[in-house]
């Protein structure tokens, strides 16, 4: 059995910047795998299509995080949003007793 994973990018998502093709082949890959279980990312401010944008042959799912205009608000966020999600606290979970046992 393959070990699923959660993917979090600190990318925008679409966006022109060469770091979002990346993140988003990334994730891509990982899902056409099978070992991607979510992928979150910043929620970018282009109206298109990730699919057609990207060029990608399969959906992929992605759960948005929002931008503020201050910085400080964005990290604050995806930390409530991660520990609102019940998946991500039970990898943290494997993580923290493959690190500390």
């Amino acid at each position: 059995m393959k070990k699923k994973f959660t993917y979090i990018s600190n990318s925008k998502i679409p966006s022109m910047e060469a770091n979002s093709v990346h993140v988003v082949n990334m994730a891509n890959a990982f899902s056409e795998l099978k070992i991607l279980d979510d992928f979150f990312a910043y929620k970018g401010f282009l109206k298109k299509s990730i699919k057609k944008f990207y060029g990608l042959k399969n959906n992929l799912k992605i759960s948005f995080f929002f931008l503020s205009p201050a910085p400080i608000f964005n990290s604050i966020e995806i930390i409530i949003t991660s520990f609102r999600l019940k998946k991500i606290l039970s990898y943290l979970e494997d993580i923290l007793k493959f690190v500390y046992f």
